[in-house]
Formats: C-alpha cells, sequence, structure tokens
C-alpha cells in the first residue's frame, strides 16, 4: 500500500499546489490502488499534519522511473533476463517430434466397415422412397410467386418512403426559403353597394 510519505512504489509526487497532491505511479496496479484509496489517503495525510492541507488526489498515468541502483529497484519492476534462444522450427525439432509426426501422417481414419455401409444403406432407402417433385409443382410456383409479390410490395414501399422524405425536404426548403408576409387587411370596394 502507498504510504503517506512518496514511496517508490507511489511513484513520482509534485509539491503539492492549490490543495492538489499529484501521483505518477510507477505501474498501472500502483494508479488503481491510488484511484480507490484516494480519500483515504488524503485524510490520513491530512492526519499526519494536523491541518486540512491537501484536499485532493490526483493520479496520473503510469510511466517507469528509473532506478538509480540495485538497491532501489523492486521486483516488480526487475526485468527478467532470458538468453537469447535460436528460433526452433520443425527441421531442427528432436528426433521424437519427427517420429510422433510421422505416426500421426502414417495413421488413417478408421471407420468401421458396419457403420459405413448403414449411411450407405439409409441414403439409398431415402432416394428409393422420396415423393416425386412433380406433386409439389404447384406449391413451389405458388410459393415463387408471393416471394416476388413480397418483393415487389417492399420495393414499391420503400420508393414511397423515399418520395414522402424528398417531398417533406422540399417543402421544408421552400418554406425556409419564403419569407412570410406580414397579414393584410382584406380589401374593400369603396362606391360598390
Amino acid at each position: 500500500m502507498p504510504t503517506t510519505g512518496g514511496t517508490e512504489r507511489a511513484g513520482t509526487t509534485e509539491p503539492p499546489r492549490r490543495a492538489r497532491r499529484t501521483n505518477r505511479p510507477t505501474s498501472p496496479a500502483y494508479a488503481t490502488q491510488l484511484r480507490l484509496i484516494g480519500r483515504q489517503l488524503v485524510a490520513r495525510i491530512n492526519g499526519k499534519l494536523g491541518r486540512t492541507l491537501v484536499r485532493d488526489l490526483r493520479v496520473l498515468t503510469p510511466r517507469t522511473i528509473a532506478a538509480t541502483g540495485p538497491d532501489q529497484r523492486t521486483e516488480h519492476h526487475q526485468a527478467v533476463e532470458q538468453p537469447e534462444a535460436p528460433v526452433r522450427t520443425r527441421n531442427d525439432a528432436s528426433p521424437g517430434f519427427h517420429r510422433a509426426l510421422a505416426e500421426i501422417r502414417r495413421t488413417t481414419s478408421v471407420i468401421d466397415p458396419a457403420i459405413t455401409g448403414a449411411i450407405d444403406h439409409q441414403t439409398q432407402f431415402l432416394l428409393d422412397h422420396r415423393e416425386p417433385w412433380d406433386l409439389f409443382a404447384q406449391g413451389l410456383t405458388e410459393k415463387a410467386d408471393q416471394e416476388k409479390d413480397t418483393a415487389r410490395t417492399a420495393a414499391a414501399t420503400s420508393s414511397q418512403a423515399i418520395a414522402e422524405r424528398r417531398a417533406r425536404a422540399d417543402r421544408a426548403a421552400r418554406t425556409a426559403a419564403v419569407p412570410l408576409r406580414p397579414a393584410q387587411p382584406p380589401i374593400t370596394l369603396s362606391g360598390a353597394a
């Protein structure tokens, strides 16, 4: 948990200005922690100082800080150094890998001949006992006609909607372009009785 003193875990801090303490944590985890306990931390700081000096805690985006020595680095910031290893491919893989790969490629899928025979028998039975297509010709024709009517209706509805929108836009443009005249009194003809 970050302390009020601005430890390395809490990141770098700026001196408080306008009753605001600004922290730049060293990792996203500490940034989240500071945001969650911000009010408690402000209360703790003011409690230590004995007066209300800090009213707000501002948490900036995390960044890593450069360590000046090995004793100042935390476990979190120590880079794990691993030796460079050559890239391994299938060509330089172990003999065990090559034996396993050859075995997988050699093995063919084994299907029980009884299952294959049953599938063939069912397929042939369905083909032999299917109803003839000419029984459904009238229904298929009606279905095609119905689909055409639906497509025509949808196209007409779409065209009508487009035309109505265009007419509304034109009407709105005309009303906006023509200034309204003030109402004139009705004309009376004098002398006509």
